[in-house]
Parts: structure tokens; sequence; C-alpha cells
């Protein structure tokens, strides 16, 4: 009897620090009736419900939603509000644009530095003034706890970039000092940390970028390169650029894009090739036009 009097005081004990410890409720609202219920956010509910998103958003996930306020929506330039409301499929891209996979806090977020979007985009945060800024928005609030992900507040909407992945198929011409080539090629266009590099990283942040990839077997009259015989008259030649401006003009993607690195037959050639302009026709057939100084391809979207 005596031995078990300590035990149930051990007991005893317990139980009093466990009832003294406040147990951390776990959150029973989705993301989207967490929004709801905050009367911040009735323009974006009201987004989500027109695209069909708030079924999305109330599924298991877990994911990420940086949340524009009314607020927010309410300093966009009318015109685009309207173009958006009236454009379904521009609203879908925005909004997912907005929502990340995965369950991340403030913390986290900071830690990526960058996150790939649902929408196949990516957001690049950054601290500027204390500010925790997100693609130009500034997080406002933080870690709002649901049930499938975590709400950020933000200050602004956010507009996603026109460049998208892409692939196109065609013919290229280079002029490289005395050589002249000619062969089949193809262009893609893909967010940096998708595919390995041939070089070291462009950027702090690799998959803040966007990189322009043409590949081209060629085939040349005069082929003298110190990796090769006068004999050899092919070459597979891979060159990388980094896209530093977009815009739309009509139906077309324009792309200004940085040379960065390319490669002879797997060799890493010594000078970057030279900057190049991308336009990309959004029309039947999709095709895409490169060119550049002593660089020119014309291929069609795959």
């Amino acid at each position: 009897m005596r031995k078990s009097v300590p035990i149930v005081l051990l007991l005893l004990v317990l139980i009093v620090s466990m009832l003294a410890t406040p147990m951390l409720a776990q959150p029973t609202l989705n993301i989207v009736e967490t929004a709801e219920n905050d009367g911040r956010f009735t323009t974006l509910i009201f987004a989500l419900e027109a695209t069909g998103l708030d079924e999305t958003l109330k599924s298991a996930g877990p994911f990420t939603v940086f949340a524009p306020t009314d607020d927010a929506f309410a300093a966009l330039d009318p015109d685009l509000l309207a173009d958006l409301l009236d454009n379904p499929t521009k609203l879908v891209e925005v909004l997912l644009y907005h929502v990340v996979s995965g369950s991340l806090t403030a913390e986290e977020v900071l830690e990526h530095g960058c996150l790939t979007t649902l929408q196949e985009g990516f957001l690049s945060i950054h601290v500027v003034d204390s500010a925790v800024m997100i693609d130009g928005a500034t997080i406002i609030l933080t870690d709002i706890m649901c049930s499938n992900g975590i709400i950020h507040v933000i200050d602004a909407v956010l507009i996603p970039q026109c460049v998208h992945p892409a692939k196109a198929v065609g013919y290229a011409f280079l002029r490289l000092w005395r050589w002249r080539l000619v062969g089949l090629a193809r262009l893609e266009i893909y967010p940096f940390n998708t595919v390995e590099h041939p070089d070291c990283n462009p950027t702090d942040r690799p998959e803040c970028v966007w990189v322009i990839k043409l590949t081209v077997w060629a085939r040349s009259r005069r082929c003298r390169w110190r990796y090769h015989s006068h004999r050899v008259r092919q070459a597979r030649i891979e060159a990388y650029w980094i896209i530093r401006q977009t815009w739309m003009y009509d139906s077309k993607m324009i792309v200004k894009a940085e040379g960065h690195v390319w490669t002879w037959n797997g060799h890493k050639m010594s000078r970057p090739p030279p900057d190049v302009v991308v336009a990309t026709y959004h029309s039947e057939p999709f095709c895409t036009k490169a060119f550049g100084r002593g660089i020119f391809f014309f291929g069609i979207g795959t």
C-alpha cells in the first residue's frame, strides 16, 4: 500500500499538469469557409464561386493562399477588373496565381524565397524595410490556420506574368563567327529549377527566373572548331537565355532575354549567346519566332 501512494501522487500530478496546459484547438473551417467568415474577402469569394475554384479550395489540399482583400480588388484598374470578371479563363489564371500547393507558414514562405503556384508561375518573396513583399504586394497578416491549409492576407491583387512553359519545334539559322549553321531546332521556355542546367545559377534564387533553351541539330559546310576536326560537319548546339522582360501586344507575347550560356556538343563555349527577342503568336497555328544577332528560329508549338 505504501508503494502505491507515490504512484498515485505521480498520476495526480500528471493529470493536473495536463489540465493546466491549454490544448491547441485544431481549425475546423476550410479555406473558403474561413474567408467567408472573415468578411474582408467578399470579392475573392465571388470570383472563386464564379470560376468553380471554391470547390477546389474546399478539398483536402493542403493549400497556401495569398488572399487579396476587398480593398486590394478595389484598387485594381476598373477596366482590368471588368476584363477579368468577363473572361473566366483569365480570372482562373489570376486566382490560381495566388495559390501554392502545401501548407506553408510565414516563416516557411520566407525560407523558400520563391514559390511555384498552381498557375505554373512563381512568386518572389523578399523583405523591404521590414515588410514582407510578394511580387509587389505586402503581406499584412499571416498564418490564418484552416483545416486544409493556411491563408496569408495581402494588400494587392497579384497579376501573373504572361510567360508560360512552352515548346516549339522548327528550324534555326546560326551565324557563329566564320560558321553558318542551319538545322532542325527545338525551343523551350520553362522555370529554371525544373531542369538541369549546364552552368552555375544565373541568380541567387534560381527558381525565380524563366529560361529559354534553344537546341539546334546543325549542319554546315564550314565547321572548324577546336573540339572537332575540319571533317566534322554536324553539331548539337544548346543555348540558354534568361528572360528579363515580357509584354503582350495584340495576340502575341514578346520576350526579351539575356544570353547566359551555350554549349557545342556538350562543351561550354567561352562567350554567352547574344541577347534575343522571342515572339509567340497565340493564334492558329501557334507559332514562335526568336531572333538576335546571328540567330533566327521559327517553330510551331507542340
